[in-house]
């Protein structure tokens, strides 16, 4: 996303009470549901929050107290006094990344819904998969994870599977022949706010290194992340946590291309779960 260029001046950190303040996204769907988290504290702070974001987050960012208006990429912005990128909110308001593990979570779904999971009697645990990166996306084949390893951890009658993939590899339920295994809510979801609601009604999402993990993350759904081994810097450079993520849980390829290890170590933490 380029840099907008706006005459007014940007912010510095200086006290914000009553100043309209504009945030916007310098990078993809994944940062900014990282670093929204700061409009609270500005918030907190006295100021008016308006939020510029890419049009599939709009209406999920719209459900939260703390953002006073949401305007969509190519909409008209509204009258405001400074402005910063969400990925500057770190820095500019100081954070300390230790205390952030004690706050509630910052992102919910929106009171009404269109998407209903189904339950089933003998099922414990209601569990969202998504297993690939949308093409195009840099590192996209490192971060995908071939759909037969989710499909291995099914079968179980105590555990009942949602697929939340979009995109092309939404089709690979079908092409497994695995809808009797995991039940494709993916192609009812076009925006964050009804991924939301999907989530919502998990017991736990396990995942690749996607927009998706980092909604339930902000969410507080349990989450598990599955990461290759070289790992975007947003989930820190080591270790199976993440501070900014209290429910998150990363499980980590040791060496790069195959992720064997990777689903023993996640069939061993189901086993535990149930």
């Amino acid at each position: 996303t380029p840099t907008p260029d706006f005459a007014q001046p940007a912010w510095e950190g200086e006290p914000v009470q009553g100043k309209r303040i504009l945030l916007y996204p310098e990078q993809g769907l994944s940062d900014v549901l990282l670093f929204v988290r700061f409009a609270r504290e500005l918030k907190r702070r006295g100021a008016t929050v308006i939020v510029l974001c890419q049009a599939l987050l709009k209406d999920l960012l719209r459900s939260a107290d703390y953002i006073d208006e949401v305007v969509a990429e190519g909409e008209t912005v509204p009258a405001f006094d400074i402005h910063a990128s969400l990925v500057s909110l770190p820095h500019l308001c100081r954070a300390d990344f230790a205390a952030l593990a004690s706050e509630p979570p910052y992102l919910t779904a929106p009171g009404e819904s269109r998407i209903k999971l189904g339950r089933l009697e003998q099922a414990k645990l209601r569990i969202g998969i998504y297993w690939a990166a949308m093409p195009g996306q840099a590192q996209d084949r490192q971060r995908s994870v071939p759909f037969e390893h989710f499909l291995a951890l099914t079968g179980d009658p105590e555990l009942l599977f949602f697929g939340l993939q979009g995109g092309v590899h939404q089709k690979d339920i079908q092409a497994f022949g695995a809808g009797g295994l995991v039940h494709d809510v993916g192609r009812g979801i076009f925006d964050f706010a009804e991924a939301a609601t999907a989530l919502s009604q998990l017991d736990l999402l396990i995942s690749i290194d996607a927009p998706v993990a980092h909604l339930a993350a902000a969410m507080g759904v349990k989450t598990w992340v599955l990461l290759p081994s070289t790992a975007d810097w947003r989930w820190q450079l080591g270790g199976a946590t993440a501070s900014w993520y209290p429910s998150a849980r990363l499980f980590r390829q040791t060496v790069p291309g195959p992720w064997h290890d990777v689903f023993t170590d996640v069939q061993r933490e189901l086993d535990a779960l149930k």
